[in-house]
């Protein structure tokens, strides 16, 4: 004689013990990987389980509402997954949904076996397994639901973060330039005899710190530029203007630091240059880096020289110093993301590279890039590819 599904129910209601408890060891086999002195993530999927084993058997003791079952199945497992476990498992980092999914297929294969050693028809073992299966999509869903809130939230927390990161950086940018500038004022008023003449001492200490400070404030325009390149908000401002120029007004402003150094610094520009069309503020700014970037570089007694010329639509600018070579590892990471500052004795400066990776983001907005080669006796070479628009003649 047939058992009914309510009897079916108490079936699995009176083997629920030695059914978990062969779940268990096949269980303890899958997931071996656990920390065996952490109970929770199989305690998480013990209760799991459960709540799908009790559905298996809610179903069966209501044999009327069988033929709707494939209705009643997702509103009914979704009403009866716990929250509370869904979100306890989301935040153990043991386990993944692989676990919790492997650890529902282990259920299934008990429940039938169980049901197979009964002789329970084959409706009722599909009827089963159909739960089961139902229970396991309608836990996916809140879990990956749950996972994609918990992302979303952390990345609105993230971006909230790094607003107010490039905030505090932007402010204390410009409440640090404003007395830098005061100071570099008053050391020029220095220099001029303004409060007295100076003697050869206090000229040679002077020096110092106004290349200090004209150091800081470097690095503090170069922040504020890393700011504006991560915000998105770095503009460009096209317009003729001679390159050649330019390239020479930036040598005559480094001449001086170079001349401290003793540093021969030469220049090799073409006599019939013509007017081309780019950001000449983003212009003058790479070829200083560059050029401050190699000075700095270069020891005492050593050589830098610069060269520039037109190749088709391309700016192509040469810079060449007397500086040991740069490590192969930092020749195949050039260029590079923006850095975090880092030392770098291999060319005897703290952070040498900041203004080189700048200086490639900067011809990056350009649509240009950045190639560097250590020269075979000593010294590195740079060359700078900048697109640009030659500028119509009248």
């Amino acid at each position: 004689m047939e058992l009914n599904y309510t009897q079916y129910a108490q079936l699995l209601q009176e083997n629920r013990t030695a059914v978990f408890r062969r779940w268990s060891k096949k269980l303890l086999a899958r997931l071996w990987y656990l920390n065996k002195n952490n109970a929770a993530p199989k305690s998480m999927l013990r209760t799991i389980t459960e709540e799908a084993y009790q559905q298996v058997a809610a179903y069966l003791e209501n044999p009327e509402q069988h033929s709707q079952r494939l209705q009643t199945l997702s509103s009914a497992a979704q009403q009866n997954v716990s929250r509370t476990s869904l979100f306890s498992f989301h935040h153990d980092m043991e386990l993944s949904w692989s676990d919790i999914h492997g650890s529902l297929s282990l259920l299934e294969e008990e429940v039938r076996e169980l049901l197979v050693r009964n002789n329970a028809p084959q409706d009722v073992c599909d009827l089963c397994a159909g739960t089961i299966a139902c229970y396991t999509v309608q836990l996916g869903m809140k879990y990956f639901q749950m996972q994609a809130d918990e992302l979303a939230a952390q990345q609105q927390n993230a971006l909230q973060i790094h607003h107010l990161n490039s905030r505090f950086l932007t402010d204390a940018s410009h409440d640090l330039r404003t007395p830098l500038t005061a100071v570099l004022g008053f050391l020029e008023l220095l220099q001029e005899g303004t409060y007295g003449p100076l003697n050869s001492s206090q000229s040679t200490v002077i020096g110092h710190i106004e290349n200090s400070a004209h150091q800081l404030l470097e690095n503090l325009n170069n922040l504020l530029d890393v700011l504006r390149i991560k915000q998105g908000v770095f503009k460009l401002t096209s317009r003729p203007c001679s390159w050649s120029s330019t390239v020479h007004q930036i040598f005559s402003i480094v001449q001086p630091v170079a001349a401290r150094k003793n540093i021969a610094l030469t220049i090799c520009l073409p006599k019939d240059a013509s007017e081309i069309i780019v950001d000449e503020g983003l212009l003058r700014h790479i070829i200083h880096q560059m050029l401050t970037v190699t000075i700095r570089a270069t020891p005492e007694g050593g050589s830098v020289s610069i060269e520039a010329e037109m190749l088709a639509a391309e700016l192509c600018i040469t810079l060449k110093d007397s500086a040991i070579h740069l490590p192969d590892e930092l020749l195949h990471s050039l260029p590079g993301a923006l850095p975090v500052r880092a030392d770098h004795p291999a060319r005897g400066l703290e952070g040498w590279e900041t203004g080189i990776a700048l200086v490639q983001r900067y011809l990056q907005i350009l649509g240009g890039g950045i190639s560097t080669q250590n020269i075979s006796d000593e010294g590195v070479k740079f060359i700078l590819h900048i697109p640009v628009k030659q500028s119509r003649t009248p």
